[in-house]
C-alpha cells in the first residue's frame, strides 16, 4: 500500500481480538471507475471480498470528504449481500 491512489492490488488481512470475540479486517483495493486494466484486476477481488464480508466498513478519504463517487459506492454496499446469507436481510455497514 502506498499513498498513491489506485496502488493497492492484494487484500491485507489481519485478526484482532475484542473482548474475546476475533474479528477478521480485510483492507481492499478502492473501487472508483479506472481504466487500468491492473487497478481493475484490484477491484475485482474487492468485489469478492465485499460478497463474502458479514459487515462492511467505508474508508472516505479525510481529504475530500464523502464525495458523489463514494455515495454511489455505499449504496451498493446496501444490495450486496454477502455469500450464505438470507436474501433480503440487512447487512450491517459502517461509513467512516
Amino acid at each position: 500500500m502506498t499513498e498513491v491512489p489506485g496502488t493497492t492490488r492484494d487484500a491485507v488481512d489481519r485478526n484482532i481480538d475484542l473482548e474475546g470475540i476475533t474479528f477478521t479486517l480485510v483492507d481492499t483495493a478502492g473501487v472508483r471507475k479506472t481504466g487500468d486494466r491492473v487497478e481493475l484486476l484490484g477491484q475485482e477481488r474487492t468485489g469478492r471480498e465485499i460478497l463474502e464480508a458479514d459487515t462492511l466498513i467505508y474508508m472516505a478519504d479525510v481529504e475530500t470528504g464523502v464525495t458523489d463517487a463514494d455515495r454511489v459506492v455505499m449504496a451498493g454496499f446496501k444490495r450486496a449481500g454477502p455469500a450464505g446469507r438470507e436474501q433480503g436481510r440487512p447487512r450491517p455497514w459502517i461509513q467512516a
